[in-house]
């Protein structure tokens, strides 16, 4: 997921930002005590000039320092991201039978934004009311090491009639999601089956016939738990599944287990 990989780049830089500011300060505080005429020449130009301009550099370092520490803080530490695709993972195992290939079936975390700035395309963006400030959900991370990238953008909005995809209504009813037994669709198939489709994943048929136009997998079952951040609904785990039977009623515990740790995990994240 890209911005779950733009998270740990982020969080990675500023905190190598920091430290070498944090080593200027100590310097620069060391050299406001040292006296010139006692170094070597050629130290004694660039200290003069350190011990002139000390209080805009100690100023500087120190408001650098703290944007990066409360920038690290925001975004979070990245064991966390780490911890939450690792349980991804253990949900996926969990849940599905793990004689059949990993890409067939997959485990996702959606967080749902009132803004989102990087919509899948803007050409669609503003057609039926909808704008930038209507309420998104995103995926964020998801299991295993393929099937990464990711445009599965849904609109979703306070309004739980018109919030779109699995994601989008799992979000908004907050209650759990099984959809299974969906129709095999690929290209070429009768527009009746794409309707069914588009009717039973909660999406327009014009997106199932542009997923199909980029080859993207169909599932043909789902299930949606939401997740809790704090009290508050901040996003959902969807399984989905090639299988048209999906999950198994009898592992539906172990998973809602694993989502509630899922939820946990990002409380601290």
């Amino acid at each position: 997921m890209r911005q779950f990989t733009t998270r740990k780049i982020l969080h990675r830089s500023l905190f190598w930002l920091a430290t070498p500011m944090m080593v200027a300060t100590g310097v620069v505080g060391g050299a406001l005590r040292a006296d010139n005429k006692l170094v070597w020449p050629w130290i004694a130009g660039p200290l003069v000039w350190v011990q002139q301009n000390a209080w805009w550099i100690l100023l500087g370092s120190a408001c650098l320092v703290a944007a990066c520490k409360i920038g690290c803080w925001f975004i979070g530490e990245p064991w966390h991201w780490d911890a939450i695709r690792t349980f991804c993972n253990e949900c996926q195992r969990t849940a599905f039978r793990q004689r059949d290939p990993p890409h067939r079936h997959r485990v996702t975390v959606f967080q749902r934004k009132r803004v989102i700035w990087w919509p899948p395309s803007w050409l669609h963006l503003f057609r039926g009311g909808r704008r930038p400030w209507s309420g998104w959900i995103f995926p964020l991370v998801r299991s295993s090491h393929t099937s990464q990238r990711s445009k599965a953008i849904f609109l979703a909005p306070d309004d739980a009639q018109n919030a779109e995809g699995v994601a989008g209504q799992g979000w908004a009813s907050n209650q759990m999601l099984w959809i299974q037994d969906l129709p095999a669709v690929q290209r070429g198939s009768p527009q009746s089956a794409i309707a069914m489709y588009a009717k039973g994943t909660f999406t327009s048929e014009e997106l199932v016939r542009a997923r199909l136009r980029d080859g993207t997998m169909l599932a043909r079952s789902f299930v949606a738990i939401p997740i809790e951040k704090r009290g508050a609904r901040w996003g959902v785990v969807v399984l989905d599944s090639e299988d048209p039977k999906g999950v198994r009623r009898n592992r539906v515990a172990a998973i809602e287990s694993l989502a509630f740790a899922i939820g946990k995990l990002l409380e601290r994240a």
